[in-house]
């Protein structure tokens, strides 16, 4: 995990949260499904063909005529950047209980009208909507620039307002062109098959506390240990053996969490995994300390596990993949 503790280092001054998971549903005893895949048991109807796990980098969800929207998590907010030439007007709507269909007065739109003013909606039925903030939210909107008759911007929106279920956000774009008078839902019609959007499903704790990885991965899940690699004796061993039990957890779709700990004079560096209810396994960073922060990245999919010679597990993240992608090394460029 040295590009993250490059990035502890280099961003010593910023706190930040990147990554994201569903608690969607469980089987029966406990375990994930026989194909490993996450399901949502609360929710059969909607089981969701567009899901996306959310980290630091924008994360495209919307593409079409021109228009569109990505989105990012930092600490307790979802940042939604969404471009939109004229004539087209994007706005968001929420299935707020995850239930699949609209519930009047419960789920929300986030639209921009005119200006630059966010428009927060209480949803009636398809066809009908409150007026303007009778909906109070906190979401805002910044980065503002408009040129060439396009127009971009951030809609920043509070997690706790996405969601009464910790950990994810179903969500569809509505697209309205003015010019030929006509509304675009995507995916589908409300909320038939949403985007779900997968954030970290637990609170950030203070510069002088650790992610609590037994609340990421749930009642139940299997610890792996928590390795000091400041100790004179086997460390690698030691980190190792733990690496191991976390494979094998994970390769029987069983939830866990490790951590391995490098002690410093003034800080303490303390790396993790963890895979939660639903499958997703997550990579942790805490950098304890007075300047220190916490960074999760999710791990891709199918998982690509590394692990050198100090034993220490982790594994190519969604991040990773999307930096190696063509275009975005220096060469591609």
């Amino acid at each position: 995990m040295s590009h993250l503790k490059t990035a502890a280092i280099s961003n010593a001054l910023a706190l930040c949260v990147v990554f994201s998971t569903a608690s969607l549903g469980q089987t029966k005893n406990g375990d994930l499904p026989a194909d490993g895949h996450p399901t949502d048991a609360s929710n059969p109807t909607n089981a969701g063909s567009h899901v996306f796990a959310v980290g630091s980098q924008p994360l495209l969800l919307y593409d079409q005529d021109g228009a569109t929207v990505a989105v990012r998590e930092v600490r307790d907010w979802l940042e939604f950047d969404i471009k939109e030439p004229d004539p087209i007007f994007v706005s968001l709507e929420v299935d707020r209980d995850q239930n699949g269909k609209i519930d009047p007065f419960v789920d929300v739109a986030y639209r921009l009208p005119l200006g630059f003013k966010v428009c927060s909606e209480y949803l009636i039925s398809e066809t009908k909507n409150t007026a303007c903030d009778k909906f109070s939210s906190d979401a805002r909107m910044t980065q503002v620039k408009e040129e060439e008759g396009r127009k971009q911007f951030t809609l920043s929106v509070p997690k706790k307002e996405l969601s009464f279920r910790q950990g994810s956000a179903r969500v569809v774009v509505v697209a309205w062109n003015e010019a030929i008078r006509k509304t675009t839902i995507f995916p589908a019609s409300r909320f038939a098959d949403p985007i779900v959007i997968r954030y970290f499903p637990a609170s950030l704790p203070s510069l002088s506390q650790e992610i609590d990885l037994s609340s990421v991965a749930g009642a139940g899940a299997v610890n792996c240990g928590a390795v000091r690699l400041d100790r004179w004796e086997r460390p690698a061993v030691e980190a190792r053996t733990a690496s191991e039990c976390a494979k094998y957890q994970f390769e029987h779709k069983k939830p866990f969490y490790v951590r391995f700990k490098h002690p410093g004079i003034d800080t303490l560096i303390s790396e993790g995994m963890v895979m939660g209810p639903d499958g997703t396994v997550y990579q942790i960073l805490d950098d304890i300390g007075i300047f220190g922060g916490h960074w999760v990245e999710p791990c891709s999919v199918p998982i690509e596990w590394k692990q050198p010679e100090s034993g220490i597990l982790n594994c190519v993240t969604e991040k990773d993949k999307r930096e190696k992608a063509p275009g975005n090394s220096p060469a591609g460029r």
